[in-house]
């Protein structure tokens, strides 16, 4: 994956959409993967065992995560967004770790 490059990079249970540069530091990435299952607002709800440091917002039906410089974002409408990855290795990784705790509570 290059860095400002639209990929579609399809795996079982989720597709990364776009990477590019971070707006507010040109060093790091933003990383937008859609999930190919649907899931609820409960399930969002259900991340909270696994990030104690994560926030929701009714008004945007979202999860906010923060995770060190990582800013997740857990729609419900079906979409994550990572802000601030060092690599896209890292960003995939909390990808990964996110929809799985979503499909175990599909």
């Amino acid at each position: 994956m290059l860095r400002g490059e639209m990929v579609h990079i399809k795996t079982k249970h989720f597709t990364i959409k776009t990477v590019r540069s971070c707006p507010t530091d040109p060093d790091r990435y933003l990383v937008r993967a859609i999930p190919t299952f649907s899931y609820s607002y409960e399930a969002i709800k259900a991340l909270a065992a696994a990030f104690p440091q994560i926030r929701f917002s009714d008004t945007f039906l979202a999860a906010k995560i923060t995770e060190g410089p990582l800013t997740i974002l857990v729609f419900a409408k079906g979409a994550i967004l990572v802000r601030n990855a060092a690599t896209q290795g890292q960003a995939v990784k909390v990808i990964r770790k996110i929809v799985d705790l979503l499909a175990k509570h599909v």
